[in-house]
């Protein structure tokens, strides 16, 4: 599981004082409205993370072992392309596997990601936002579903706070996979991710704020 080494690697980061965020400027009205932070080049979220890993036992879900550290993810690069707010966000090792690290597109239709190169011009940035945005704009909550022989998926957006969390619920032979990310005006709000494997084994990372998932049973564990 991607999460499996973040386990490990936590013990040492919980030990180690968090490098002190750049001070934040305010935010002017650009393209990437309404979440213009995730396009402030230079602007860093320093988020509290708890990482736990677990199995399911006989009787119940166990947890093996639980480490609380802090994630630190910033916007290393910002352009715009055709109107639209192009942004790349990494997150510092050992959490650069979280979900936000990636690419974030902002046009007058929602907010798009993926985990390749930023586009670089507009016949690229037109293949990156093909298809339906991760959350339109405006945002609405909503949810959708569907599934496979093997597979199952669930997307849901949901009002969280000053802002908004898309939850992404997926699963694939034998194997599970969900994830929440949160977003406001400034940006990065927080977010979930499990994982469970087909051997029953789980990784769980929570950071910054979200809303609890109802189907994660992993936080039961004991």
């Amino acid at each position: 599981m991607r999460l499996a080494w973040i386990v490990a690697a936590v013990a040492c980061s919980a030990a180690t004082a968090p490098i002190a965020p750049i001070a934040n400027r305010p935010l002017p009205r650009t393209p990437g409205e309404p979440f213009v932070g995730l396009f402030d080049r230079g602007r860093t979220w320093t988020l509290p993370i708890e990482v736990a890993s677990g199995h399911h036992g006989d009787q119940h879900v166990e947890l093996d072992r639980v480490e609380r550290a802090v994630a630190q993810c910033t916007v290393t690069a910002a352009r715009t392309i055709d109107g639209a707010a192009v942004a790349a966000i990494a997150c510092a090792a050992p959490f650069d596997e979280l979900p936000p690290t990636g690419t974030w597109i902002a046009t007058r239709d929602g907010v798009y990601r993926s985990h390749g190169e930023p586009p670089d011009d507009a016949s690229s940035l037109a293949f990156a936002t093909e298809g339906k945005p991760w959350l339109a704009t405006p945002p609405a909550e909503s949810s959708d579903s569907g599934n496979g022989e093997e597979s199952d998926w669930e997307r849901a957006t949901i009002r969280f706070e000053r802002g908004w969390c898309v939850r992404d619920n997926v699963g694939l032979d034998g194997d599970r996979h969900d994830e929440t990310t949160c977003i406001e005006r400034d940006g990065l709000v927080g977010g979930t991710t499990v994982r469970i494997g087909i051997d029953w084994k789980w990784t769980r990372a929570i950071y910054g704020a979200a809303p609890r998932d109802p189907r994660d049973y992993t936080r039961a564990a004991r």
